[in-house]
């Protein structure tokens, strides 16, 4: 599901959605602001990044 939003977001055709990379807990960030939607952040991972703690 989140491969067919994000390339109709993109304004890429449906064959080629499976080809958007989604790695586990990867985190996408759109926003919607006056009817329009924008993407943010795509497949982000800096939240599993080793903590310095």
């Amino acid at each position: 599901m989140n491969r067919s939003f994000l390339a109709a977001l993109l304004g890429l055709p449906m064959s080629r959605a499976r080809g958007i990379r989604q790695d586990n807990c990867g985190v996408n960030v759109v926003r919607y602001q006056r009817e329009e939607m924008e993407l943010i952040t795509l497949n982000a991972a800096f939240h599993l990044a080793a903590s310095s703690e």
